[in-house]
């Protein structure tokens, strides 16, 4: 595809949805989320020109070396968190990812949005303002949304009816337990504080006016990783307890961090040649990664860290269109989710449903429904399929935070 054609793709799809936005950037919400992780990829290498066209495909970049040795030797590699575990038989092949023939599933055992609101296990919450994630708080919630100009965190009680608000950053990060909410307050003289927060106190570091702050995870006992945007340049970091701030050097953009692993997935390299992505433990090094792939872009860690969501380099404005599970340690598939050639399907958004399931919002044509994707190779269809046009607001949505 052509320069040329890309701006008319792009503006014929911004001319389709300008009149449903409403005042609410939340009606993007699928193109938004790709969108975001694509431009702070371009935006290290290819300037602002490239921000413009966050939802062109990145193309497969070359080959690099499994491993990495510095002056010291051999990186090493990461223990996870030892725990029991049981064996979860594995697919012989590809599972195929469609919405034909399904068998129905329980339903999600996370909560996710409707156009009624947020959907729990024991309910559904209607709420006031719009919203793009939320996190238990005690009794209560704390989420990520809209609710009068730009992006707020706000608290709730346990109906969802708001009982604070602050202008914050784009984006919210949570430890798998939820017991720690990381997200951005915007300063009046607009400074940017980032906060690992429980119900009783925060830790916070200050970063300086207009910068771009963006929580992506934590990879240790209230260490923060975040991205800090500058312009068109971006770079990584982590945020430790003790007040103090590192860069991790090496990523051209973060995408997720595991407590429970010390690992941090991200980008490394994105340029006309070709796009690679690594993980790296902060703990061992800040400077080499453990394990690099030019196969996989990487999304989320699972629960317990032994797992990650990936899908092919190439990716599309609407989301994955491919979804393998991939070793956290050795970045080999485990399984590997592929629909049939032709096919379009989309994944918008995909979260963790436990430590070997995934749930994640599939569209395919005006058809929007979401799945459940097992370690095990199952499928299975856990809502109540919703039509509609995708492209003015998604029915389903997943509530995630970082990515």
């Amino acid at each position: 595809m052509n320069h040329t054609d890309e701006r008319e793709l792009l503006a014929r799809e911004l001319r389709a949805r300008s009149g449903d936005v409403g005042g609410h950037p939340i009606g993007f919400d699928a193109v938004r989320q790709s969108a975001r992780r694509l431009q702070r990829r371009r935006r290290a290498v290819t300037g602002a020109v490239a921000a413009v066209f966050a939802s062109i495909a990145l193309p497969t970049g070359l080959a690099l070396t499994s491993g990495l040795t510095t002056a010291e030797g051999p990186v090493k590699q990461p223990t996870v968190a030892a725990g029991p575990t049981q064996a979860v038989p594995r697919p012989d092949g590809p599972v195929t990812l469609t919405l034909r023939d399904l068998e129905d599933g329980p339903a999600p055992a996370i909560p996710y949005f409707t156009a009624d609101g947020l959907v729990t296990p024991e309910e559904t919450l209607e709420a006031d303002v719009v919203l793009q994630a939320v996190e238990r708080r005690g009794d209560g919630w704390v989420g990520l949304g809209y609710a009068g100009e730009g992006a707020q965190v706000l608290t709730f009680d346990e109906d969802l009816e708001v009982t604070g608000s602050e202008a914050s950053g784009m984006t919210m990060a949570a430890t798998a337990d939820g017991s720690l909410v990381a997200y951005v307050r915007i300063e009046p003289d607009y400074s940017q504080t980032l906060l690992s927060t429980t119900a009783l106190d925060a830790m916070t570091w200050t970063f300086p006016a207009r910068s771009g702050v963006e929580p992506v995870g934590y990879a240790g006992p209230g260490e923060v990783v975040y991205e800090l945007r500058q312009g068109e340049t971006s770079e990584a970091g982590i945020a430790y307890g003790d007040g103090e701030t590192r860069p991790l050097e090496g990523f051209v953009a973060v995408d997720d961090a595991s407590e429970a692993a010390g690992l941090v997935a991200g980008m490394t390299q994105v340029d006309d040649s070709g796009s690679c992505s690594a993980v790296m433990a902060p703990a061992e090094s800040t400077t080499a990664m453990v394990k690099r792939t030019c196969d996989y872009s990487l999304f989320s860690f699972s629960p317990d860290g032994r797992h990650l969501i990936a899908s092919d380099p190439y990716q599309s404005g609407m989301g994955m269109t491919s979804l393998t599970v991939l070793d956290a340690q050795t970045l080999e598939p485990v399984v590997e989710y592929e629909q049939p050639r032709g096919a379009q399907l989309a994944l918008p958004t995909a979260a963790w449903e436990s430590d070997d399931a995934i749930l994640a919002v599939a569209v395919e044509g005006s058809t929007t429904t979401m799945l459940r994707l097992g370690l095990d190779g199952r499928l299975e269809q856990v809502v109540e399929p919703v039509e509609g046009d995708p492209f003015v607001d998604l029915p389903l949505r997943l509530s995630h935070t970082a990515w």
